[in-house]
């Protein structure tokens, strides 16, 4: 059975520090990933409400996507919760897969450096459907 669960924002402000507001929903499903929508600006207040979105994300093939494309903005506290997460994904033999945001962010993301996070285009979406595949082929002969 299909899921969606949004992580809202219970400070006294509603997260709505001057139309910087950030939303997070994670969908999952019996099968295929679990997908990771934001939107708005990632930072400090918004940076727990991700980390606890990834934490909870789960698949049966064991990739979860982070859907970066609606992201306005990023601070390095949301760079830092998006790399903890593709490290953690790893340990548990899992895969974070990110699709790149506008440029700012992606900027923000190539700067980080990371060596684990896999940052993939959307357009076209076969690009996302390959990347799937090969990644189950992958668990498969493991």
């Amino acid at each position: 059975m299909a899921a969606m669960v949004a992580f809202p924002d219970f400070s006294a402000n509603g997260g709505y520090l001057g139309g910087r507001a950030f939303a997070c929903t994670l969908r999952t499903g019996e099968v295929g990933p679990a997908w990771v929508h934001v939107a708005g600006a990632l930072e400090l207040r918004g940076a727990a409400r991700l980390a606890k979105a990834l934490r909870y994300a789960d698949s049966p093939g064991g990739l979860i996507v982070l859907d970066l494309r609606a992201l306005r903005s990023i601070d390095g506290i949301g760079v830092l919760v998006i790399t903890d997460a593709a490290h953690e994904a790893r340990r548990a033999n899992r895969r974070l897969m990110v699709i790149r945001g506008p440029s700012a962010v992606n900027q923000m993301l190539v700067a980080a450096d990371c060596d684990v996070l896999e940052i993939v285009d959307v357009e076209p979406l076969e690009g996302l459907t390959r990347a799937f595949e090969t990644f189950k082929e992958t668990n498969d002969a493991a």
